[in-house]
């Protein structure tokens, strides 16, 4: 017998409160954009997680950046596990979606979504971060509690869509928009104002629309740039704001949507505006649905079942808010570590430790405190006779609109991060799989050089005149500034 649905609109949302619709919307989400993560990497599973790739296993160990973290697809370094343990998590991703045993799928899609980021963590950006992080507080939420497979058995939802489970949700996006907003100071950000004007135009991430942007309202760049600054901090604050939530969080997901899709037409970012965009849709409250949304409400409970599960009694409440508390304080304290007031406190090693191990180590300095740089990359093979092949060249650049795109976003951030002389274990695995990516031959010896020609800011902000960054001369890394 279909058990009745809670009577919603008796009272207004509280902060510490989740609809469960909403729930149900950003378990679809989730499960959707873990299986676009997977897309991503898509014809490079060779490249970039087995041992003929760009890492090798071995070389990964013995680097500082080897996480000791359950690590699945370290187990082995053929291309056969790696795709068997893709295809386990795209299983988990679907079984999410449908809301099919959800807490299983949800803690399936986390582990295996960290796994593959441990494996390889320079083809990462902030989108993965966002996406293993929500993944991890909707564990104790009921994202199955409606338009799911469970709520149709009349399964009882694991977590509860209120007090500290929905807290440590809500609270982990404001950290995001609060520190993004605190990472952009400097001179590029704060005195001189010109660092949205230098993301726009940086070859390594514009779009035609930033460029267009740039040339024509460049007399207004410099007020966007502080207007970016303070829309980030006022959602950020929007969000912990406990007065007139329904109306409040409605305006302030509406604002998260907009300014995502914006970043989406002005910025090559992969994933990620799509899941700054999208994610939020969580925090829609029942004023929402029972508002603008109750007609896309009813569409939900007419073809996916409108029945309520019952409350499962879960004796084990107190230790599930005592470690969310201490998980929640790691997330915070892990935001606090990454700037330069906090890695010097004395505790900063014994937490961030926690905060690794939790996963919940985070950090949300994109384009800043320095945007990206304005530049392209170089890669030829040295042969005989001082024959150079070309393999390739780009981004395209304002001066040279002929330059080759990167092969995929998942290229773009590796190639970035090569740029690191503290990640300069990658240049050489760069160098033998690019070729191989562009469906280039790879001719024997393998001598390469393979650079970067920069064009970096004066004082006064102006790109000066360009210069080579050498990254991997004949083969052997080089240092770089």
């Amino acid at each position: 017998m279909t058990q009745q649905q809670p009577e919603e609109s008796e009272f207004e949302t509280q902060w510490w409160e989740l609809d469960p619709r909403s729930l149900a919307v950003l378990r679809v989400a989730l499960g959707s954009f873990v299986l676009l993560t997977l897309t991503s990497f898509w014809g490079d599973t060779t490249a970039f997680f087995t041992d003929a790739g760009v890492l090798p296993r071995e070389a990964l160990v013995r680097s500082p950046f080897a996480n000791l973290w359950i690590c699945f697809h370290m187990g082995s370094g053929s291309w056969l596990s790696q795709a068997s343990l893709n295809g386990l998590l795209g299983l988990f991703a679907i079984g999410l979606i449908l809301g099919w045993r959800t807490p299983w799928m949800t803690a399936g899609c986390w582990f295996l979504l960290n796994s593959l980021q441990v494996r390889n963590p320079f083809v990462g950006d902030r989108g993965d971060l966002e996406l293993s992080l929500m993944l991890f507080w909707s564990f104790f939420l009921p994202l199955g509690a409606r338009w799911s497979f469970d709520a149709r058995a009349g399964r009882a939802p694991w977590g509860r869509e209120r007090g500290i489970s929905a807290a440590a949700l809500i609270t982990q996006f404001g950290l995001i928009y609060l520190f993004a907003a605190y990472y952009k100071n400097g001179a590029f950000w704060l005195s001189r104002g010109d660092g949205l004007e230098h993301s726009l135009i940086s070859p390594l991430f514009a779009t035609d629309a930033s460029l267009w942007i740039a040339q024509a309202a460049s007399s207004y760049l410099r007020l966007g740039n502080y207007a970016v600054i303070a829309g980030e901090l006022f959602v950020g604050l929007l969000l912990f704001c406990p007065w007139s939530v329904g109306l409040i969080r409605t305006f302030t997901v509406f604002l998260l949507l907009s300014f995502h899709l914006a970043v989406a037409v002005l910025f090559q970012l992969g994933l990620f505006p799509w899941i700054g965009a999208i994610l939020p849709l969580a925090l829609l409250p029942k004023e929402f649905w029972e508002g603008w949304g109750r007609r896309l409400a009813g569409i939900g409970d007419r073809f996916l079942g409108d029945k309520w599960p019952r409350e499962k009694t879960q004796s084990y409440k107190p230790f599930r808010t005592l470690f969310l508390v201490i998980c929640l304080s790691l997330a915070v304290v892990s935001n606090l570590l990454s700037t330069s007031a906090g890695r010097s406190w004395r505790a900063a090693v014994l937490l961030g430790h926690a905060a690794d191990a939790l996963r919940l180590s985070q950090h949300w300095d994109l384009f800043s405190p320095i945007p990206p740089y304005y530049g392209s990359f170089k890669l030829t093979r040295v042969g005989p006779d001082d024959q150079n092949t070309l393999y390739f060249e780009g981004p395209a650049t304002r001066e040279r609109p002929e330059l080759s795109p990167f092969p995929s976003h998942r290229w773009r951030m590796l190639m970035i991060a090569s740029l690191y002389s503290q990640f300069d274990l990658v240049r050489p695995g760069i160098a033998r799989e690019l070729p191989r990516r562009l469906g280039l031959e790879v001719a024997s010896p393998t001598q390469f050089d393979y650079s970067f020609r920069v064009q970096v800011p004066d004082e006064k902000g102006a790109l000066q005149a360009p210069e080579d960054w050498m990254l991997l001369r004949h083969g052997e890394r080089e240092e770089t500034p």
